[in-house]
Protein backbone atom coordinates (compact mmCIF):
# COMPACT_ATOMS: atom_id res chain seq x y z
CA UNK A 1 0.00 0.00 0.00
CA UNK A 2 0.85 3.41 -1.06
CA UNK A 3 1.45 6.07 1.63
CA UNK A 4 -1.60 7.89 0.28
CA UNK A 5 -3.92 4.93 -0.24
CA UNK A 6 -7.28 4.74 2.41
CA UNK A 7 -6.33 2.54 5.72
CA UNK A 8 -8.93 1.52 7.22
CA UNK A 9 -9.35 0.98 10.56
CA UNK A 10 -10.33 -2.73 12.16
CA UNK A 11 -14.15 -2.67 12.67
CA UNK A 12 -14.22 -0.81 8.97
CA UNK A 13 -15.40 -2.92 6.41
CA UNK A 14 -15.10 -0.23 3.60
CA UNK A 15 -12.05 -0.68 2.71
CA UNK A 16 -12.06 -0.91 -0.71
CA UNK A 17 -8.43 -2.27 -2.17
CA UNK A 18 -6.43 0.29 -4.38
CA UNK A 19 -9.26 3.23 -3.67
CA UNK A 20 -7.03 5.76 -2.37
CA UNK A 21 -8.01 8.19 0.30
CA UNK A 22 -8.54 11.09 -1.70
CA UNK A 23 -10.77 9.21 -4.82
CA UNK A 24 -12.90 7.84 -1.68
CA UNK A 25 -13.79 11.66 -0.61
CA UNK A 26 -14.36 12.61 -4.14
CA UNK A 27 -16.48 9.38 -4.58
CA UNK A 28 -18.88 10.60 -1.47
CA UNK A 29 -18.62 14.22 -1.78
CA UNK A 30 -18.71 14.70 -5.10
CA UNK A 31 -20.57 17.32 -7.26
CA UNK A 32 -23.01 15.11 -9.02
CA UNK A 33 -23.30 12.53 -5.59
CA UNK A 34 -26.20 9.77 -6.06
CA UNK A 35 -26.96 7.56 -2.88
CA UNK A 36 -26.60 4.89 -6.14
CA UNK A 37 -23.06 5.40 -6.34
CA UNK A 38 -22.35 4.41 -2.85
CA UNK A 39 -24.55 1.21 -2.64
CA UNK A 40 -21.60 -1.27 -2.09
CA UNK A 41 -19.60 0.70 0.19
CA UNK A 42 -20.02 0.29 4.06
CA UNK A 43 -19.60 3.94 5.37
CA UNK A 44 -18.93 5.10 9.05
CA UNK A 45 -21.72 6.68 11.05
CA UNK A 46 -19.63 10.12 10.62
CA UNK A 47 -19.51 10.37 6.71
CA UNK A 48 -23.26 8.77 6.56
CA UNK A 49 -24.50 11.64 8.87
CA UNK A 50 -22.41 14.26 6.77
CA UNK A 51 -23.95 12.56 3.65
CA UNK A 52 -27.18 12.40 4.95
CA UNK A 53 -27.70 8.83 3.98
CA UNK A 54 -29.72 5.36 5.94
CA UNK A 55 -30.76 6.79 9.38
CA UNK A 56 -29.82 10.44 8.70
CA UNK A 57 -31.90 10.68 5.91
CA UNK A 58 -33.96 13.73 5.67
CA UNK A 59 -37.64 13.13 4.17
CA UNK A 60 -39.40 15.76 2.16
CA UNK A 61 -42.47 16.56 0.21
CA UNK A 62 -43.47 19.33 -2.33
CA UNK A 63 -46.77 21.18 -1.88
CA UNK A 64 -48.74 23.20 -4.45
CA UNK A 65 -52.19 25.51 -4.45
CA UNK A 66 -53.51 28.22 -5.60
CA UNK A 67 -55.29 31.61 -3.68
CA UNK A 68 -58.70 32.77 -5.04
CA UNK A 69 -57.78 35.80 -7.30
CA UNK A 70 -60.84 37.62 -5.71
CA UNK A 71 -59.41 37.96 -2.72
CA UNK A 72 -58.05 41.77 -1.37
CA UNK A 73 -54.60 42.00 -0.84
CA UNK A 74 -55.07 42.10 3.39
CA UNK A 75 -56.95 38.70 2.72
CA UNK A 76 -53.91 37.28 1.06
CA UNK A 77 -52.01 38.49 3.23
CA UNK A 78 -54.02 36.98 6.54
CA UNK A 79 -54.37 33.70 4.58
CA UNK A 80 -50.56 32.98 4.23
CA UNK A 81 -49.44 34.01 7.85
CA UNK A 82 -52.32 31.45 8.94
CA UNK A 83 -50.54 28.99 6.68
CA UNK A 84 -47.02 29.99 8.05
CA UNK A 85 -48.80 29.47 11.60
CA UNK A 86 -50.15 26.20 10.63
CA UNK A 87 -46.26 25.19 9.43
CA UNK A 88 -44.71 26.27 12.27
CA UNK A 89 -46.88 24.99 15.14
CA UNK A 90 -46.45 21.83 14.04
CA UNK A 91 -43.20 22.06 14.07
CA UNK A 92 -42.30 22.50 10.25
CA UNK A 93 -40.48 24.19 7.95
CA UNK A 94 -41.67 25.47 4.34
CA UNK A 95 -39.40 27.04 1.38
CA UNK A 96 -40.79 28.08 -1.27
CA UNK A 97 -44.03 30.37 -2.38
CA UNK A 98 -46.39 32.90 -4.79
CA UNK A 99 -48.21 35.12 -5.18
CA UNK A 100 -51.39 33.64 -6.22
CA UNK A 101 -50.21 30.55 -7.19
CA UNK A 102 -47.36 29.14 -4.76
CA UNK A 103 -45.44 26.35 -4.67
CA UNK A 104 -42.57 24.67 -2.10
CA UNK A 105 -41.19 21.97 0.10
CA UNK A 106 -42.30 21.06 3.79
CA UNK A 107 -39.47 19.52 5.58
CA UNK A 108 -39.09 18.84 9.07
CA UNK A 109 -37.29 21.07 11.67
CA UNK A 110 -33.17 21.16 11.38
CA UNK A 111 -32.72 17.52 9.89
CA UNK A 112 -35.65 16.20 10.39
CA UNK A 113 -37.95 14.43 8.79
CA UNK A 114 -41.89 14.59 7.63
CA UNK A 115 -43.70 11.66 7.77
CA UNK A 116 -46.94 10.82 6.22
CA UNK A 117 -49.26 12.21 8.72
CA UNK A 118 -47.62 15.56 8.34
CA UNK A 119 -48.09 15.55 5.14
CA UNK A 120 -51.58 14.27 5.34
CA UNK A 121 -52.19 17.43 7.76
CA UNK A 122 -51.03 20.05 5.58
CA UNK A 123 -53.08 18.96 3.08
CA UNK A 124 -55.71 18.68 4.79
CA UNK A 125 -55.34 22.50 6.52
CA UNK A 126 -55.02 23.73 2.83
CA UNK A 127 -58.20 21.96 1.42
CA UNK A 128 -60.37 23.42 4.27
CA UNK A 129 -59.69 26.90 3.64
CA UNK A 130 -62.39 27.70 1.22
CA UNK A 131 -60.26 30.36 -0.46
CA UNK A 132 -57.52 27.93 -1.63
CA UNK A 133 -57.92 26.03 -4.87
CA UNK A 134 -56.38 23.05 -6.67
CA UNK A 135 -54.05 21.68 -3.36
CA UNK A 136 -51.78 18.89 -3.53
CA UNK A 137 -49.05 17.35 -1.79
CA UNK A 138 -46.20 14.93 -3.49
CA UNK A 139 -44.79 11.81 -2.14
CA UNK A 140 -42.52 11.75 0.58
CA UNK A 141 -39.31 12.15 -0.98
CA UNK A 142 -35.30 12.22 -0.04
CA UNK A 143 -34.34 15.81 0.98
CA UNK A 144 -31.03 15.52 -0.62
CA UNK A 145 -30.99 12.54 -3.02
CA UNK A 146 -34.67 12.17 -4.18
CA UNK A 147 -34.91 14.74 -7.01
CA UNK A 148 -33.45 13.33 -10.20
CA UNK A 149 -36.36 10.21 -10.28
Amino acid sequence: MGPYQYKPDAQASAYVPGLSHSLAHRACIGKNHSGARLKGLMLKKRLRKKLRLKEFREVCFEIAFQIDPNLASLQVDSLTDAFIDMIEENNLLFGGGGCLSWNGIVQGPCRGSTSETDRELVLRWLRQQPSIHNASAGPLRDAWYGWSR
